[in-house]
């Protein structure tokens, strides 16, 4: 197999008939049947189904299981929804399979994307492919193990608070959380409505710009897209820098920062500073904040988010066991939920409680 080609690459050697589809999908299946038995990287694998023709024809991607995919299972690596199958797809998988790409199969992710490890998943933890015995990150880590261990060639995942960044910067890979509003939602198991993003994550900043020049565009399914034409990305992929103006904020550069960390930033300042670009120091006041906010927010919205997983209307119940509707719930929830879910919408329904909702 050529392990680790770039979308580009691979459509090179498909238009030259060095590859066909098929090939290039059997070699990525023998790629994950080699792999990930230790890895966990993907939950469902799915077999192979010939693309239409399109800029995607006859590449093969995994999206992360919080994306609907129209008959096949998609359970945001929680136990209460490890049976559901959706009866349609999200918008960015509907325009990827306009586009042609091939399905190889549903990723693992912390349970409905909460973490940033990879280990709040029902079905058990992804490693990470350099090193087994280190996390990929979270939440979109199975996405991420997979492009970075050669058993896809790209990969959709979500980001919230860092979701996409984090694991593709701990698994070497490309990974970008698009501007809110850029890439439609619809079909995203929600976590926090008002955060919540998908992006790419590939093997080269080429592959994320073609990517999301197929999955970003409004779309009247979902009222926060942004009414505004997507550009050619891959057109701004240029050396030419001059004239730009970049912000440093300085309070990224807080104490405890990591000195790898750091010096990547300064060598990435250096590049761009060599292409033309010009630094300007910035301040964003309110980033010690960030945190905190983020962590009232986001579980106010995931408690109402995820009250729609009762064992009635989605996925995986309890009926049998109970004697009414409210242990309907109780035991669906408490016995479908994992440990950090639980602590997340406990969090978000005292934030909204009577008497606590004014003062947060």
């Amino acid at each position: 197999m050529p392990p680790f080609l770039t979308i580009n690459e691979a459509r090179d050697k498909l238009r030259e008939k060095e590859l066909s589809a098929e090939e290039l999908f059997a070699m990525h299946e023998k790629r994950i049947d080699e792999c990930d038995s230790e890895l966990n990287a993907f939950l469902t694998r799915t077999p192979y189904e010939e693309g239409t023709a399109g800029p995607l024809h006859g590449i093969p991607g995994a999206i992360k299981d919080v994306l609907l995919t129209r008959g096949v299972k998609t359970t945001a690596s929680s136990k209460i929804l490890e049976t559901y199958i959706p009866p349609y797809d999200a918008t960015v998988v509907a325009k990827l399979k306009d586009a042609g790409y091939s399905l190889l199969g549903k990723t693992n992710c912390d349970e409905f994307a909460m973490g940033a490890s990879n280990e709040s998943s029902a079905f058990g933890p992804v490693k990470n492919p350099w090193n087994t015995a280190y996390v990929p990150g979270g939440s979109s880590g199975g996405s991420t193990a997979a492009v970075a261990a050669g058993e896809a060639m790209f990969a959709l995942g979500s980001d919230t608070g860092g979701s996409i960044r984090q694991p593709a910067g701990f698994c070497g890979v490309v990974g970008m959380k698009p501007t809110y509003g850029r890439v439609s939602r619809y079909g995203l198991i929600a976590l926090c409505s008002s955060f919540d993003t998908v992006g790419p994550i590939t093997r080269s900043v080429r592959d994320a710009a073609k990517i999301l020049e197929i999955i970003a565009g409004e779309d009247q399914n979902d009222a926060t897209t942004l009414p505004a034409p997507v550009p050619k990305y891959t057109q701004a992929l240029t050396k030419d820098l001059k004239g730009v103006t970049i912000g440093i904020p300085k309070e990224y550069f807080a104490e405890g920062m990591e000195d790898g960390v750091r010096a990547r930033v300064e060598e990435a300042r250096d590049v761009c500073r060599s292409l033309g670009a010009t630094f300007k120091e910035v301040s964003l006041p309110h980033t010690q904040y960030a945190i905190p906010v983020y962590y009232i927010l986001l579980p106010c919205e995931a408690s109402t988010n995820l009250a729609r997983f009762d064992g009635i209307r989605y996925g995986a119940s309890h009926h049998d066991v109970a004697k009414n509707l409210l242990e309907v719930y109780e035991h669906t929830r408490g016995q479908g939920f994992g440990a950090e879910v639980k602590r997340r919408i406990m969090l978000g329904t005292f934030a909204l409680s009577s008497g606590y909702y004014d003062a947060y």
